[in-house]
């Protein structure tokens, strides 16, 4: 019975020297993004044509770009039992974004898309307005409103990411592992 008792002492302090607490908190902040952005559609203004009533006209996912965001949302971040950094998520609410758009297409008529954009961020969608910078059609106007879809860089790496303001701690989540 003794021999029992001291194996169970025993091996509850090894196991509570085998755990390692982690901590989750996360925060209202503000930071700095990189994105990958991907239109998903493209309003192009026209000059007045026949038909009076067309404004532009519409494209679908014709190009892809790049941008930079400043944006405010929920910063994610988890610590191990030294307190040192582990892991940061930042999952935006809403933001402002500059960026261009390119692309380029062959064939019997070629066309350049370079574009720069600029605009406002909810999640991760972006609304905003550009001007073409590259080739455009006839009656085509430089300006065009586009509503895209924003990668952040963060979410497909640990790069890309750079915090501003961390904000106050809204919530902290404790687990220990073994």
């Amino acid at each position: 019975m003794k021999k029992a008792v001291i194996l169970l002492i025993m091996l509850m302090t090894l196991t509570s020297y085998s755990q390692s607490l982690s901590v989750t908190e996360y925060k209202n902040s503000k930071v700095l993004n990189t994105n990958f952005t991907v239109p998903l559609v493209r309003f192009n203004f026209i000059d007045d044509t026949a038909d009076e009533l067309a404004k532009g006209n519409v494209t679908f996912f014709s190009s892809v770009g790049a941008g930079i965001s400043y944006n405010l949302g929920r910063l994610y971040q988890t610590t191990d039992g030294n307190s040192k950094i582990t892991d940061n998520e930042f999952n935006n609410i809403i933001g402002v974004q500059a960026g261009f758009l390119f692309s380029a297409k062959t064939g019997t008529t070629p066309t350049n898309i370079f574009a720069l954009t600029a605009g406002i961020n909810i999640l991760d969608f972006h609304v905003g307005y550009g001007y073409e910078l590259g080739t455009i059609e006839e009656n085509q106007k430089r300006g065009f409103l586009t509503i895209s879809y924003s990668i952040p860089v963060s979410k497909l790496t640990k790069a890309g990411l750079y915090i501003i303001n961390k904000g106050e701690e809204v919530q902290a989540d404790e687990k220990s592992t073994f």
